[in-house]
């Protein structure tokens, strides 16, 4: 769990440091309490002493993070906790869950966590910049060196992609400075900025506008990626009026895009670009039925819960398909994720489109086979 929560540090970086400069600029902290953005909101000062409410914002109003002080349950593993999300559309991170809340009352939820998880949310509509520059040996946390790779999540303003509708435009930005020197106070700074469009529900477009000033600090070329949250496959992706292959194996390492069911999202490479070259991305999706995407939200949960579901039933004895094969539904649950990934590689998004949609069904099943 400690490692995972310095990788996803390292990983967050660019979003950091934003918040940093951000900061520097305004005296607002990268910790905010809820009532900074919301101090009409009684439950923006429910945090006590006994560990409820233990939300604020983190870098920005698009993150909420809630660690989770409540110990364990001893049968189940679980903490139980409560919290507060103020009015809008919020994506947890952690499972791909939609939750829109239209009051104060009703942005109370209750969530049970495993020791691996920090309750995180993602307003609806936020770009949230990373970075993949880990390998072992790295320091974790350094900004001394400048990217080699920045990668863009987008969130959908209506909680999935596409929004049938209810669209509206995004945009996000990375600060950049030589992390050495005071040289920014004069303006030696970067920003690359992200902004999205959907003119309707067959596509959308995003557009990465290269930092008006380059810096021999800066590298020649950088990588990009954009993975879209709570999205249906896409139809075709082109970049700069070309199109991108489909990368069935997943490996991210050339211009291409695939469609990843594990975390519910379409996942874009760029490939090693010029540092000072703007790109334009056009995505055509596989459908536009409404009914083709209602069920994404939570199932990127779902699907990872369920494998460490069976992980654990098979240390202990198995699965119930596993001794009977007129059985199977857990098994058929945890594969969902592949069976859409291999409909997508072959075009045959009809299947993939059922398999999306069965999920629901599949669960049901599921836990009634290991009751």
């Amino acid at each position: 769990a400690a490692r995972g929560a310095f990788q996803l540090r390292q990983a967050l970086m660019p979003y950091l440091y934003n918040a940093a400069r951000e900061a520097f600029d305004s005296g607002i902290p990268l910790i905010r309490p809820m009532y900074l953005y919301y101090p009409e909101n009684d439950l923006a000062y429910a945090n006590d002493m006994y560990g409820n409410f233990t939300e604020y914002f983190f870098g920005s109003d698009s993150m909420v993070v809630a660690p989770v002080v409540f110990p364990v349950d001893k049968e189940t593993n679980l903490a139980k906790t409560k919290i507060w999300l103020p009015p809008g559309v919020w994506i947890e991170k952690n499972t791909g869950s939609v939750i829109e809340v239209t009051s104060e009352s009703s942005g109370v939820i209750e969530h049970d966590w495993d020791i691996t998880e920090i309750p995180t949310y993602i307003k609806g509509g936020a770009i949230i910049p990373a970075t993949f520059d880990q390998s072992a040996g790295n320091t974790i946390g350094t900004t001394l060196t400048a990217y080699k790779t920045l990668c863009f999540e987008l969130y959908p303003p209506s909680g999935s992609y596409p929004s049938q509708g209810n669209s509206s435009a995004q945009t996000g930005l990375v600060y950049e400075d030589d992390s050495a020197t005071t040289s920014y106070i004069d303006g030696d700074y970067t920003l690359t900025t992200v902004s999205t469009s959907e003119k309707s529900a067959a596509g959308m477009q995003i557009t990465l506008q290269a930092p008006e000033k380059t810096f021999s600090w800066l590298p020649e070329t950088r990588e990009f990626a954009f993975v879209l949250v709570n999205s249906i496959p896409a139809k075709s992706v082109t970049m700069n009026g070309q199109d991108l292959p489909y990368d069935d194996l997943k490996t991210g390492t050339s211009p291409s895009y695939y469609y990843d069911a594990s975390r519910v999202a379409t996942v874009i490479f760029t490939g090693a670009m010029p540092i000072d070259k703007s790109i334009a991305i056009e995505i055509e999706w596989a459908e536009q039925s409404p009914a083709n995407f209602s069920n994404l939200s939570g199932l990127k949960g779902i699907l990872s819960r369920s494998n460490l579901a069976l992980e654990a039933l098979n240390e202990v004895q198995g699965s119930p398909g596993f001794f009977n094969a007129a059985q199977g539904s857990f098994e058929r649950l945890t594969t969902l994720g592949v069976s859409i990934e291999e409909d997508v590689a072959s075009g045959d998004f009809k299947s993939a489109f059922d398999a999306l949609n069965s999920f629901d069904e599949k669960l049901a099943a599921a836990i009634q086979e290991v009751q």
